[in-house]
């Protein structure tokens, strides 16, 4: 069979070109069509709605109770192949998850309704658009008639179990008397465009889309120490669709206690008068400010510039009233848009929106960490989650999640692993933002995520208990803090575990001092440099003799040239040059000033943990090797086409390179569609080498740099160079300790010379 081509889809979602298939069984006339399960994804209020089917799921987990969470499959499959799943129909998976494969190419088969050939049957890559976090997963929907087998190439089958293959299927199954068509064996033009139009809608990351029209309620506060403050009441039935709060932080005495106010003030919300706190969490973590105020946007929940964003459709039947209660010590004015639109009627599909926090620490070793436990009936639909590992690894993240609905004796949900659940593998690569899940903050042992459920909501008639173990046999002496979001039938208190306002400080980290410039790195690439520089500033307030600090102080300036521009800050610049002591930032300062000088000035940044050589135009122009510091040098570079070639010796364990150029044409940068060769022979380097079989790298990056056990990164000036470059580093490069060469072309532009 050919197998056709497959259209990516933004956020890590593909949708994969079936292969025409003959004959197999004949679709129910009044069955729901596939794209109608599309055209359900366009509802933003959906994920309040307590009439939808309840979701289930498959997974890999060690059925042993140990952690050995792969290899773990329904049934072997014909020779070569393993059944991963087997599930009765009418419905549809609304995620497929899956790790642990060598390559993108490892294939995977669905089977239809007892047909007897596969009517997809493609690669990892092919079914998902390419592998993100080491992991491959897809979103769209795949329906069901009457039955679907999922199988794929078995691993196992190398010393260690390797590949160890890991997987995840969520499915949701309807009642019989709803009955659904099989994923149709070719797309339609206009099922393309419906994919275009559900694409283009998650692009804008929420606020857009969800946002309808309506009244938008003011109130200016000022949040007085040790008191409750309300917002004027807001009458029903109505929905609040979008929560904006904005604090005033700049009358806040010192920066670290602007960030303090984030877990000092709680977000209160209270439903029809009940009596009860539906809503109970500290502000920032409520809208996924952790630690610190972080800008980025999901679909529900984010920060944009000063303002914190809410997202998540909120009925209610006669009244809801929003609240503040301070527990700082300084007073915090603030502003609060509530966006109402009006409901006809209530309508008992309608659910009210609960969210609560938890926080566990070493004191808890042995008992699972809560996100939520509730009674009633109601659907979860999401969550943050911080961690902080203190065992000097990240030996946390191997805690699986489960979920226990209506008091069943067994986990109706058992994962795999918590960076599984949040769609990543691994120990994960780098901070990302997608619609419903992300990574926003990693630094050796230290990670935020989350993880949104739209589609795939775990639906309870009586209880649930969702809860993530601390780590193999609850043995991790780690901190979690968590916030949990989820509908109830009707409004009780929210199952939070605030305590006193010093229980919810926050966990301190004992690699602070080594791994700020990782912190502020992760800023950098959700491209929150607002972000970077308040930390930074308030990182030197704290610690203001700190050997490296000069270095920090000059990337402050660096950042404001990043905001503001050169002109801003050329005077800066050069009164920093006269004043500081420290010889090393000065000679950075000087670089700064010089790539200003000339269109061909640029600077030629590396951090490696290999002896690695860089050539341009096949003249040397860097040796390093240092798995603590980026080293930056000047290069001069006239306009046009240009070769760089990089090699790359193994010196110690886990290496990698990680490569900047930075030119008045943009950055180029470390990536996998660089050209690379193992133990290069011949001219290589040169400019005019043919480098025609050599193949592109594809491999994803590496979580960091830098990796363990290498943890400190030294300060530097050069904001944006390791944000924007990808490590690499070369599979079984630690083991066979081989020569690796890389290559790719850059132009730079010129009055004479387009861009490229």
């Amino acid at each position: 069979m050919n197998l056709p081509s497959v259209k990516r889809m933004l956020f890590s979602v593909a949708v994969v070109a079936l292969i025409c298939g003959c004959g197999g069984p004949v679709e129910d006339p009044n069955a729901k069509p596939w794209r109608s399960l599309c055209e359900e994804l366009l509802d933003p209020d959906r994920i309040a709605r307590m009439d939808l089917p309840p979701s289930s799921i498959i997974t890999s987990y060690d059925r042993t109770g140990g952690n050995d969470d792969y290899n773990n499959y329904v049934r072997t499959g014909p020779k070569g192949w393993w059944v991963l799943a087997d599930i009765e129909g009418p419905g549809y998976i609304t995620r497929f998850w899956f790790t642990g494969a060598e390559k993108g190419t490892h294939r995977v088969r669905f089977y239809f309704d007892g047909e007897k050939e596969p009517r997809i049957d493609t690669t990892m890559d092919e079914l998902c658009g390419g592998r993100e976090q080491y992991c491959w997963y897809s979103l769209v929907p795949i329906s069901y008639a009457r039955k679907l087998v999922v199988m794929t190439q078995k691993g196992g089958f190398k010393e260690g179990g390797w590949p160890r293959l890991f997987y995840q299927i969520n499915h949701t199954s309807l009642p019989k008397d709803q009955p659904v068509a099989s994923y149709p064996k070719m797309l339609t033009a206009s099922d393309r465009d419906l994919i275009d139009e559900l694409r283009g809608k998650w692009e804008s990351a929420g606020e857009q889309w969800i946002a309808k029209p309506g009244e938008n309620v003011l109130n200016d506060l000022i949040l007085a120490p040790g008191k409750i403050t309300e917002c004027k009441m807001i009458e029903g039935p109505g929905e609040i669709s979008v929560l904006e709060i904005v604090p005033d932080f700049s009358k806040i005495s010192a920066p670290d206690r602007r960030e303090a106010m984030l877990r000092d003030v709680i977000l209160q919300i209270e439903w029809d008068g009940c009596g009860e706190k539906s809503v109970e969490v500290p502000l920032g973590d409520f809208f996924g400010s952790f630690w610190r105020r972080t800008r980025f946007n999901s679909m529900y929940m984010g920060m944009s510039g000063n303002r914190f964003r809410c997202c998540f459709p909120m009925p209610f039947k006669t009244s809801a009233k929003i609240s503040f209660k301070h527990d700082g010590v300084e007073q915090l004015p603030v502003k609060v848009v509530s966006r109402v639109r009006k409901l006809d009627e209530w309508a008992v599909r309608h659910g009210y929106f609960h969210s609560c926090w938890h926080k566990t620490g070493p004191a808890d070793v042995g008992r699972p960490h809560p996100i939520v436990i509730a009674s009633g009936r109601g659907k979860y639909v999401g969550c943050i989650l911080g961690v902080t590992g203190v065992d000097q690894s990240w030996w946390i993240l191997e805690g699986d999640e489960t979920i226990v609905v209506d008091g069943e004796s067994f986990p109706r949900w058992h994962g795999t692993g918590l960076e599984d659940y949040f769609n990543g593998g691994w120990y994960y690569n780098n901070v990302l933002v997608r619609p419903f899940h992300g990574l926003t903050f990693r630094v050796p042992f230290r990670a935020v995520q989350y993880r949104l459920h739209p589609n795939d909501p775990q639906s309870f008639e009586k209880s649930i208990a969702m809860q993530f173990e601390r780590g193999p046999g609850q043995a991790s002496k780690g901190w979690m803090e968590s916030v949990a979001y989820y509908y109830m039938a009707t409004p009780v208190a929210a199952a939070s575990s605030l305590g006193k306002r010093n229980e919810r400080s926050l966990p301190v980290d004992q690699f602070a001092a080594v791994t700020i410039l990782s912190e502020i790195i992760n800023h950098e690439r959700l491209g929150d440099y607002e972000g970077a520089l308040g930390l930074t500033l308030d990182f030197l307030a704290r610690n203001p003799e700190m050997p490296q600090g000069e270095l920090l102080r000059l990337r402050a300036i660096a950042y404001e040239e990043k905001l503001h521009g050169f002109d801003a800050v050329k005077k800066k610049y050069e009164d920093f040059v006269a004043d500081s002591t420290n010889e090393a930032a000065i000679a950075e300062a000087k670089l700064l000033l010089w790539f200003h000088e000339s269109p061909n000035n640029a600077l030629l940044g590396a951090y490696c943990n290999a002896g690695t050589d860089i050539v341009i135009d096949g003249k040397l122009a860097m040796k390093v090797d240092h798995p603590e510091r980026l080293i930056v040098k000047p290069v001069n570079l006239a306009a046009g086409d240009h070769i760089m070639s990089v090699r790359a010796q193994w010196r110690r364990r886990v290496p990698w390179i990680q490569v900047c150029l930075r030119t008045h044409s943009g950055d180029f940068v470390s990536r996998p569609d660089w050209k690379w060769a193992r133990n290069p022979i011949g001219a290589w380097a040169s400019r005019d080498f043919d480098d025609s079989r050599w193949e592109e790298f594809g491999h994803p990056g590496l979580n960091g740099p830098p990796q363990i056990p290498y943890v400190k990164l030294m300060p530097n000036a050069f904001v944006g160079m390791q944000a924007n470059a990808i490590g690499i580093q070369v599979p079984e490069w630690d083991q066979r300790r081989d020569t690796i060469g890389f290559r790719t072309l850059f132009r730079l532009q010129g009055p004479d010379v387009p861009g490229k």
